[in-house]
């Protein structure tokens, strides 16, 4: 038969109350459950017993302490005790939920990625008058039995052995989480990474800072700020400004105020990083840098004639640029014989995960870390 808490569980998912699946259970008066959810009940039943019979309770904590991502470090441990079973078979990592009382109706169960969440969600920790139930007791001597043996002989070991007499498997495990992840931690950690989110800045593409870089830094900024505890993270609007607010070059601007006049992208994140994304590479399209060739003879595709002063600083910026560039590129022709200009330098950072001279990530490498913290972010939310 399956365990009294997977069975309060089921009988809420076919339409009962909390109260009335706790009769049941507490009283076994099957014959009480209504008609129209025996079938859902029995097919749930049967997946359960399946998993049930192919599973096997771990003995230990089996887990890596990654100390410099605490987060990573209490979300291995969530996880991991999700494989461990309570009294009446409950998930132990109910035992570390944050709030002690179950959720309030209407809960209803397509609020649950499965039933399992269900069960940790609504497995009592205490009763009405808030004194831990006999069940949670039981299951948080447990948890510290667990916690103990994977901190005893850390540096760790000093924040939770307060525990040690009471067996607090729920006190320890906070106790810990709020002296690695506390205020103060997320004070100097949410500092740094806002000094470094400050100082970025966009003038036009370099070498080894391209728009991609720059919007992708942002990005990481804010879901590394966002993995915080007791963090106040910006919103969506204030993601867009900073992203806009630190672009200092002018060509651009018509780009910006499009984003600042669309109610979408000044909320999008990433529908504005796209925009511009769009907006340099139309730019680039219409700017021509090279030359063309024609029947065997290259033909410049820019006046470069010189201009009167008046004539020269009526030209759009951008024009002028271009026309600059093209005057530099005959130069360097003429002064190497027409031969192919040798001194531009090779990038030496090409397959590397860092550029040496500024320590910057490359892209490649940024681009894996932000999928992770994705997925982090849509795991957390």
């Amino acid at each position: 038969m399956a365990e009294p808490a997977i069975l309060r569980q089921l009988f809420v998912r076919i339409g009962l109350t909390q109260a009335v699946a706790d009769t049941i259970v507490d009283n076994h008066n099957i014959n009480t459950i209504p008609t129209i959810g025996l079938s859902v009940l029995t097919d749930e039943l049967e997946i359960y017993r399946d998993h049930e019979e192919q599973w096997t309770e771990p003995s230990f904590l089996d887990i890596e302490i990654t100390r410099n991502d605490w987060n990573k470090t209490f979300r291995t441990i969530e996880e991991s005790l999700t494989n461990f079973k309570g009294v009446h078979g409950c998930p132990l990592s109910y035992t570390i939920r944050v709030a002690t009382a179950i959720p309030a109706d209407p809960d209803p169960s397509t609020d649950y990625a499965s039933i399992e969440d269900e069960i940790i969600a609504r497995a009592p920790i205490v009763n009405a008058q808030g004194d831990f139930v006999a069940t949670f007791r039981t299951d948080n001597t447990t948890l510290w039995k667990l916690l103990s043996a994977l901190f005893k002989d850390t540096v760790d070991w000093t924040d939770i052995k307060h525990c040690a007499r009471t067996k607090d498997g729920r006190t320890a495990f906070f106790d810990l989480k709020s002296a690695r992840l506390g205020a103060q931690y997320t004070n100097n950690v949410s500092a740094k990474i806002e000094r470094h989110w400050l100082a970025l800045s966009y003038a036009g593409p370099k070498r080894n800072w391209k728009f991609d870089d720059y919007a992708l830094n942002h990005k990481e900024c804010f879901l590394l700020l966002a993995e915080l505890d007791d963090y106040q993270e910006c919103d969506k609007q204030t993601r867009v400004h900073k992203l806009i607010d630190q672009i200092v070059t002018q060509e651009l601007d018509t780009a910006i105020d499009m984003i600042i006049a669309s109610p979408s992208m000044g909320t999008s994140f990433d529908e504005s990083v796209a925009h511009i994304k769009g907006f340099i590479g139309n730019r680039e399209d219409t700017l021509v840098l090279g030359k063309q060739s024609c029947d065997g003879r290259h033909i410049a595709s820019v006046d470069t004639r010189h201009r009167p002063p008046n004539e020269w600083h009526a030209m759009p910026k951008d024009e002028r640029n271009t026309i600059m560039e093209e005057r530099k590129q005959k130069k360097r022709k003429l002064e190497n014989g027409n031969k192919k200009d040798k001194t531009t330098p090779k990038d030496s950072g090409a397959g590397k995960k860092t550029d040496k001279k500024n320590g910057r990530t490359t892209f490649k490498e940024l681009k894996r870390r932000i999928a992770e913290l994705e997925s982090k972010e849509s795991a957390r939310t």
